[in-house]
């Protein structure tokens, strides 16, 4: 982590700012990739296309009955839970 050890010593303002610029640096593509993913399936379920509508009433009924649904919830969810990439905090 970058900004535990300028927090430990008491860094001043600019120090912090620029501990805080690498920590964006280093965690915004996570944070993109995450925030795209999570509007993927509001989009599909408020379009109003042919296949929007195929893939709601049908595609979705059947991955929900063959497992297929959990699975790829059980795929997903640690992402949003633990994230893409190790951090480790040090001080």
């Amino acid at each position: 982590n970058h900004l535990g050890p300028a927090l430990v010593r008491n860094a001043g303002a600019a120090e912090i700012d620029a501990a805080a610029l690498e920590v964006v640096a280093e965690r915004l593509p996570e944070v993109k990739q995450i925030q795209a993913f999570q509007v993927r399936p509001p989009r599909m379920m408020l379009q109003r296309t042919p296949l929007a509508r195929f893939v709601m009433r049908v595609i979705v009924p059947i991955a929900l009955r063959t497992g297929l649904a959990r699975w790829l919830f059980m795929r997903v969810i640690p992402r949003f839970a633990l994230g893409t990439t190790r951090v480790e905090l040090q001080f």
